[in-house]
């Protein structure tokens, strides 16, 4: 029982500039992507920090089992409750998480962001976004 999802990989080209004239506007060129890149990044730090919010009901700075296991469902682990158990143990040992602690943001943030089929946990902008709406409808259910 995997909760992986499909991973894309951005491919890059590199600029050969065929003159001296062209290698300022290359150079420009670079500078935008790294830019976009760095604004992309940030945007998904973000994403990544408020599903982690969204999961930590607790404040605590770490996520549980019940929490992992609150994403994971969103995410489409068909787990029953024994088989949780099983799966969580083996997600804390894959990624190196201690079972009692829980993982903390930043191990939160590896596990969604390394590529697929290194982490059970790999997610796409779009279903970090997804996840969040997620939590945040169940939020509101809970509060009424």
């Amino acid at each position: 029982t995997r909760m992986s999802l499909r991973a894309t990989k951005r491919q890059t080209q590199e600029l050969a500039p065929a003159s001296a004239k062209q290698v300022a506007p290359a150079k420009q060129m670079q500078r935008d992507d790294d830019a976009e890149g760095g604004q992309i990044q940030a945007r998904r730090q973000g994403l990544i920090r408020a599903v982690f919010q969204a999961l930590d009901v607790r404040g605590t700075g770490r996520l549980g089992s019940r929490e992992v296991r609150r994403f994971a469902d969103i995410l489409g682990c068909p787990c029953d409750d024994s088989e949780w158990v099983e799966e969580y143990k083996e997600v804390c040992r894959d990624e190196g998480w201690d079972p009692q602690a829980g993982p903390d943001l930043a191990d939160f943030a590896m596990f969604v962001n390394r590529p697929e089929g290194e982490s059970v946990g790999h997610c796409e902008d779009h279903e970090l976004q997804s996840a969040l709406y997620e939590l945040q409808q169940q939020a509101e259910a809970e509060k009424k």
